[in-house]
């Protein structure tokens, strides 16, 4: 699933500013019931900033269910961890805007 504007898949592009594009995803797997909230965190936070991100269902996946079975959903943003379990919107924008920013 992706959302609003900009290429994931492409984390050598840059914004207006000339900084990458972070590349978002959360990490899911069926019957999860935080994963919904999740979901619509994700989706706000991403299509405020013009972001897509997409979702990743850990289930088809043994390296990933086996690293992350316990903590979905996850956000990675440029692949490292940055959440799990309920998606704090506040921490999951000050993350992206310092990564658009440029910033660390």
């Amino acid at each position: 699933m992706t959302q609003a504007a900009g290429d994931p898949a492409h984390s050598d592009d840059a914004t207006s500013s000339g900084s990458p594009v972070p590349v978002v995803e959360l990490l899911t797997r069926g019957g999860c019931h935080l994963c919904e909230d999740a979901r619509s965190v994700v989706a706000d936070v991403t299509g405020s900033l013009g972001l897509l991100w997409q979702e990743v269902d850990i289930d088809d996946d043994a390296e990933l269910t086996a690293r992350y079975g316990e903590e979905i959903p996850v956000v990675l943003v440029d692949s490292i961890q940055r959440d799990f379990w309920q998606i704090d919107p506040l921490r999951l924008r000050s993350i992206l805007s310092r990564a658009l920013a440029g910033e660390p």
